[in-house]
């Protein structure tokens, strides 16, 4: 409903010059306080995260709520790596920072109302915004449905189309830029209203079941400790709890008292621009132009203030009470009832009007018949400066009647504005108690995260923190920063309270951190929620109070690159999905999206001042961006292939692109000209407009900006002169690609990276090689020049990055310990430390000197690509190909856990006594756990490629391991030590493994189609079931062999292949005993039931079939709709999972062959489907980080896990009487053991 509220509030502010007035304050805030900016400016973003309660409270007016959020992930193998973390020392405390604003831009004052948690946040901005010009769309909270207001759009349309309205429109119009409509260029965040809609009806379907009861929870917590959060204005995708039954406007002011429009911190903040205010502001009434309170008027009493409005004198009270409400925030007719101590909404509802009239205060209707009031701007700055003494006892008073005879304020049922302003009025009334109380009460808090969003939820702990320094407050926070992204992303579920505990598993906390886990704990097993979460029983997720801070999750596609912006608390993350997104550290979500390009982003550069952005794309354009409101000002067209690389002059009058069709360009970006092409490199290698030997791949431009050099495939750099665009030099001297370039801070010297294994320093004003740094053995992609110490840095194809002397050439320190190849580093301007980042998917920090690794940030589940420090280096924020950025904190200790592979979990085993569990991963390395209490015993090292095959003896002694170079390890897992090896050899690489149940048979399947038993005994191979090029249709498959299985005595085995067929063998006399014809298409996979009798078979003709392998006959056919992508089949054969490529699970009745219930929530590709072993429960897993379990019985979702990265197994394990463990393995290589 917060949508409702948005047009109400618009309504509001709009008109009158009191209106006016606002929206000039709200413009011109950053102008207001000259002081503060510059504090801000300098204080030092590295206090962001670390000291939050040196900021004041973030105003929930103002925010804008485009915070999007989306998981996608592409993990890689990493090699295994030496590092050693050192400890950390104790950790820096944070250094004050700047007074940061309370006001965070909005679109609109109703653009801050509650977000919608049905909703992702990738999408659920484009569901709360309506266009830029247009009329918003409201929202309804009861029930948690959507009902767009299109009758009170209409009629608040024709009420604001008065004449003094159309008057106030045009003296707005005269300061604001016009809006953008129809084919004109759009604001950033409406982007994302198309992909919202799409989404919208599909996350209308939650349960109210599956929603955390707020009344339930607050009771049984007692003394409980709670989040409150108040409602940020940034956060409108939401969906208000389930509890509201009122529809809520979303203020977009600070409830943080009168500082309403301090310094602001982030770009996000000057999102309530003008323009955009007006747009959702227009559907309120106008007040009269000369009623609008004077400035003077702080000079007289209050009887004589009143005469002068022509206020009434009962009513003189009630006006001087409203100097509690904080700035821009729509008013229920509840709230004022309470806060003017009337007897109902109807007489509220008369005097609000009588304050319209009086150009005090705007009414507006939403289309159920409830009012919403706006106090005007100016009159509310007015009461506010007149300091009122008894503001303080009316606060206290509006908390006891909005209390009433409810023993906890968390019981208190939200009207739209209780719940997102409580905590401005706990702090206010100097109740800060009952503030921590609901802080630390993780039912409330997921309520009002789904109502109001992160950043209204992050106001209220800063408002705690600023008035308490409370170290276990501190640490919820942030727990809660951890926590949100996966919240976020699957609001249908109770997932905060699981995921706070789960990341506070590891460390050693206060007694009162520890009752608070007990508790939560209890109350998760008390719970009446259907579904249940499920909880790990290690310290598996990432822990708070660690070195990880936070994961960026929005981008479908690979980040390129990251990019700080120059506020210090912004970062700009450029993706290979062909967007750019800017994220606001403070609290960890996305406030901008910015799309456009129509192939992957290459490079963004910004200008110093921060107001302009360009991105460079491989659809061979670059695109110019205002960072305000995320507006494409320009495209830059021209050159004719991918352009790789662009520079932005500090002043943001130029930009400089580096393209593969062998040519720079100089852009006026003002105009969106062409200024001036370089052509020059790779001259004559190749015609216009294909990708010549000459294509550039780095661009940099000197501090002073009339220098540029560009770095060419061509073996060369060149030095240009901006004005005239003529090449000064050419940097001759590379024997291979020069692929990064960058200039010293005097703008003398320029460095190059080469593939020839050097790097390059070169004076630029002679032209002339200074020095060459040699000593890498393999490609350097990149080097980074500091003028401390003469310090320059080089990263390689190597493994290693050195730190050398670049005024003397001399290497100071070689940095080992990556297994991959190194992509990019990031240097303190003192030259102290840095961090780099490698396709082992680790970044580092390292000591540069002493030349010796800090720590080890793991995280990533897939090559990192881009790294940026903050300016005091607390901070790193690192971009990869899973798809997520991530914040880690330097300063904080590292938490050492060797109890993970270092690299994705491919499968794992467990014992039929369901006590022992095998892991085997991309590492190399096989783990062995202890079911029970989820702990490591051994870790099995010996093979040099990814293990992806592991099989476990059914009495838990043996275990073989198979890589795809075909060397086999036979391991006695009591000891952990090797017994036999069957050397890797020539050959095609492994294809498929299974075993027999107790380990003594074998059969492999290689790429070349040949399949073959072995006795793991004797380590001999004892029959071919088919020969390499052996195609005779009458004896054996005339197509690829995909798959083969071996039934549990070894006796029969099974291989499916793509000409359509599956065969099954006698092993002991090599013979096929049946072909099993039927499928239309190759068959990719199949499954075994637990006797060995039935076989499911899984092909691409859309297709399932349940086979008697003792006789050959087909007992089911199973037609799906999609295209299938594995199957499962239960233990006692008779139902079957499926999973088809939309990530729906569908379990199948094979007496019937009828579908029995379809399981549907998975966001993303579904990679593991299982059953228990009394064949009850299904467990899936998917690489949108969830597990879920099913109840076969009801159908229903029974448990849920969210994860830190991609899934990609699941099994159950524990006593055969009762599986009480779900063991599910991610693809950052951890293991999680799950408690049923």
């Amino acid at each position: 409903m917060f949508n409702s509220l948005r047009t109400v509030a618009a309504k509001l502010t709009r008109g009158s010059s009191g209106g006016q007035l606002a929206a000039q304050d709200h413009r011109t805030s950053e102008q207001s306080n000259p002081e503060q900016s510059s504090e801000a400016a300098s204080a030092g973003e590295d206090d962001t995260l670390g000291s939050i309660h040196s900021f004041p409270p973030r105003s929930s007016a103002s925010r804008d709520r485009s915070r999007p959020s989306s998981d996608g992930r592409r993990p890689i193998p990493r090699a295994s790596t030496g590092f050693k973390s050192l400890p950390s020392g104790e950790t820096a405390s944070s250094s004050q920072a700047g007074n940061r604003s309370s006001n965070v831009g909005s679109k609109s004052l109703l653009d801050a109302g509650p977000r919608n948690s049905g909703v992702s946040s990738d999408t659920a901005y484009a569901a709360q915004h309506g266009q830029p010009g247009t009329p918003s769309r409201f929202y309804q909270g009861t029930e948690g449905s959507w009902m767009f207001l299109q009758s009170l759009q209409s009629s608040l349309v024709d009420e604001s189309m008065s004449t003094s309205n159309v008057k106030s429109h045009q003296r707005l119009s005269q300061d604001a830029p016009p809006l953008a409509t129809g084919s004109e260029q759009r604001d950033g965040r409406d982007k994302m209203e198309a992909e919202a809609q799409r989404q919208q009806q599909k996350h209308q379907r939650t349960s109210s079941d599956m929603r955390i009861s707020l009344h339930e929870e607050a009771t049984t917590s007692g003394q409980a400790n709670a989040v409150d959060s108040p409602k940020d204005e940034g956060m409108s995708f939401n969906r208000p709890a389930a509890a509201h039954q009122h529809g809520s406007l979303d203020s977009t002011t600070s409830s943080s008292g009168t500082n309403a429009h301090s310094q602001r911190s982030s770009f996000a903040m000057e999102r309530a621009s003008l323009d955009a205010n007006r747009s959702s502001l227009e559907m309120f009434p106008a007040l009269p132009q000369h009623q609008t309170a004077s400035g003077e008027a702080g000079n007289q009493n209050l009887e004589a203030m009143g005469r002068q409005m022509g206020l009434p004198k009962e009513m003189l009270n009630r006006y001087l009470r409203l100097a509690v409400v904080p700035d821009n925030t729509p008013l229920p007719m509840t709230m004022l009832s309470k806060l003017w101590r009337l007897s109902g909404q109807r007489e509220a509802e008369g005097c609000a009007n009588l304050l319209q009239q009086l150009g005090i205060m705007r009414v507006a209707f939403l289309y159920d018949g409830s009012a919403w009031a706006l106090v005007d701007g100016a009159h509310l700055k007015h009461l506010q400066s007149l300091a009122w003494s008894g503001a303080t006892g009316v606060h206290e008073e509006l908390l006891q009647s909005y209390l009433g005879e409810q023993r906890e304020l968390a019981s208190v049922q939200d009207d739209g504005y209780f719940m997102q302003i409580v905590g401005h009025h706990l702090v206010a009334a100097k109740h800060m108690r009952d503030l921590k109380k609901l802080l630390t009460n993780a039912a409330w808090l997921e309520s009002k995260l789904h109502s109001y969003g992160v950043a209204s939820v992050v106001a209220d702990y800063r408002r705690y923190l600023m008035c308490v320094n409370d170290d276990q407050v501190k640490l919820l926070l942030e727990t809660v920063q951890m926590s949100v992204s996966s919240c976020m992303q699957h609001p249908e579920l109770p997932t905060l309270r699981p995921q706070m505990v789960g990341r506070l598993m590891a460390a050693h906390h206060s007694s009162r951190v520890a009752a608070w886990l007990a508790q939560q704990q209890q109350q998760m097993r008390a719970s009446s929620n259907i579904t249940k979460a499920l909880m790990p029983k290690t310290a598996s997720l990432e822990q708070a109070g660690g070195l990880h801070r936070m994961v960026l999750r929005g981008h479908s596609g690979p980040i390129q690159k990251v990019l700080l912006a120059p506020g210090g608390t912004d970062v700009i993350t450029a993706s290979a999905d062909g967007s750019a997104r800017v994220w606001d550290m403070e609290i960890g979500d996305c406030v901008l999206l910015m799309e456009g390009h129509t192939a992957p982003l290459t490079d963004l550069a910004v200008a110093n001042k921060g107001s302009v952005l360009v991105t460079s794309s491989a659809d061979h354009t670059a695109r110019v961006w205002t960072l305000d409101k995320g507006q494409c000002q320009a495209v830059l067209q021209g050159h004719t292939a991918a352009v790789n690389a662009v520079a932005v002059d500090v002043q943001g009058r130029f930009a400089v692109t580096a393209s593969a069709d062998a040519t720079g360009r100089v852009w006026d970006l003002h105009s969106g000209q062409c200024a001036h092409v370089l052509r020059g490199h790779g001259a004559g290698a190749a015609g216009a407009g294909s990708l010549v030997a000459g294509a550039v791949w780095s661009v940099a431009l000197t501090p002073d900006s009339r220098r540029v050099v560009t770095g060419s495939e061509d073996f060369t750099a060149r030095v240009w002169d901006v004005v005239s665009g003529n090449c000064a030099h050419v940097l001759d001297g590379h024997t291979g690609w020069v692929v990064h370039v960058c200039t010293t801070a005097d703008g003398l010297r320029c460095a190059t990276a080469s593939h020839d294994g050097t790097a390059r320093i070169w004076k630029l004003v002679e032209g002339e090689c200074e020095q060459v740094l040699q000593g890498h053995t393999g490609r350097v992609n990149s080097v980074k020049l500091c003028d401390v110490k003469h310090t320059a840095m080089t990263v390689s194809d190597d493994f290693t990055a050195r730190v050398w002397d670049w005024s003397t050439g001399e290497c100071r320190h070689v940095l080992q310990g990556h297994g991959g190849w190194l992509s990019d580093m990031a240097l303190l301007p003192n030259a102290s430390w840095a961090v780099t980042v490698s396709g082992d998917d680790l970044a580092v920090l390292w000591d540069l000197q002493e030349g010796k690794c800090c720590h080890v940030l793991e995280g990533h589940s897939a090559q990192a690509n881009s790294v940026v420090l903050t300016r005091r280096g607390r901070f790193a924020i690192t971009g990869s190909e899973d798809s997520t950025a991530r914040v880690w904190d330097l300063h904080a200790p590292a938490q050492l856990d060797d109890q993970n592979h270092a690299g994705k979990v491919h499968t794992i085993s467990v014992t039929p006594d369901g006590s022992t569990a095998v892991s085997v991963a991309a590492d190399g390395c096989a783990m062995v756990w202890d079911v029970q209490s989820g702990r490591w015993r051994h870790t099995l090292k010996g093979h040099a490629g990814a293990l992806h095959w592991a099989c476990l003896a059914s009495d838990g002694s043996t275990l073989l391991t198979i890589a795809a170079d075909r060397m086999i390890k036979i391991w006695d897992c009591i000891t952990g030590l090797c017994s036999a090896t069957l050397p890797n050899h020539d050959g095609y690489r492994v294809k498929s493994f299974a075993a027999s149940a107790d380990c003594r048979l074998a059969v492999i399947v290689l790429f070349d189609s040949t399949v073959a038993v072995w006795d793991m005994g004797s380590m001999e191979c004892i029959c071919m079931l088919q020969s390499w090029g052996d195609r005779d249709a009458a004896r054996v498959h005339s197509a690829g062999v995909n798959a083969a299985y071996l039934t549990p005595s070894g006796s029969r085995a099974v291989t499916v292949s793509g000409d359509y067929t599956a065969r099954v063998w006698d092993v002991a006399t090599a013979e096929c005993k049946f072909v099993l014809r039927g499928h239309g298409d190759s068959i990719s996979m199949g499954c075994l039931d637990s006797a060995g009798r039935r076989l499911l078979t899984v092909a691409c003709d859309k297709t399932a079939r349940v086979w008697d392998i003792r006789t050959g006959r087909s007992l089911a056919v199973l037609q799906h709709q999609q295209q299938l992508v594995r199957g499962c089949m239960a233990p006692h054969g008779h139902t079957v999972v499926t999973v088809t490529a939309d990530h729906v699970a569908h379990l199948w009745d094979v007496r019937s062959g009828q579908v029995m219930h379809a399981f549907e929530g998975h966001k993303d590709e579904v990679t593991h489907v299982t059953f228990s072993r009394d064949s009850l429960w299904v467990a899936t897993c998917s690489t949108d980080c969830t597990a879920r379990l099913w109840s076969i019985q009801s159908s229903q979702l029974q448990g849920f896990f969210m994860a830190d990265s991609s899934l990609t197994h699941c099994v159950f394990a524990g006593p055969p009487q009762q599986q009480d463990t779900l063991l599910v393995s991610g693809d950052n290589g951890s293991i999680h053991f799950l408690q049923l």
